[in-house]
């Protein structure tokens, strides 16, 4: 397996959500937009999202050799502002499940050094009604050089 940075993996993610046709049934007009920092995202529009890498650490159980496996936490902040809980419940679960197997989809060989995408849970960030937006977390691993 080939080594690759968070940059080369940001970059291919960033366009694979943006790529993502909603299935849930209700709103799959309002598709994947990026939002370029966090603060934009409480208060617009629906699938409004913005990336956010945390520090990465070695994995124990990892891959070393031409790298040394970390794994990283990933945070997309999404806004689901105008829906009622019950549809934000239902669409975040959706969306959730649909960003996970477009990640999952990109793993090696799709995108060399990337060793794994795991979904982790979405947490609600507010509970303002109709302007209600959370974070899908993701623990994502890379095999990252060792020079």
């Amino acid at each position: 397996m080939i080594p690759t940075t968070v940059r080369i993996v940001s970059a291919d993610f960033a366009t694979t959500i943006r790529g993502i046709v909603p299935s849930y049934p209700l709103h799959q007009d309002q598709t994947w937009t990026p939002a370029s920092k966090a603060g934009e995202v409480p208060g617009s529009r629906i699938r409004l999202y913005h990336g956010e890498w945390g520090f990465g650490e070695p994995e124990p159980d990892g891959i070393h050799g031409s790298g040394i496996e970390y794994g990283f936490d990933l945070r997309v902040l999404t806004s689901y502002r105008g829906l009622p809980e019950d549809e934000v419940v239902e669409m975040a679960t959706s969306d959730g499940n649909q960003l996970w197997l477009a990640l999952d989809a990109r793993v090696d060989p799709t995108v060399a050094g990337l060793v794994a995408v795991q979904y982790q849970r979405y947490e609600p960030e507010s509970q303002d009604p109709g302007n209600e937006y959370g974070s899908h977390f993701f623990r994502v691993r890379l095999l990252l050089t060792h020079d």
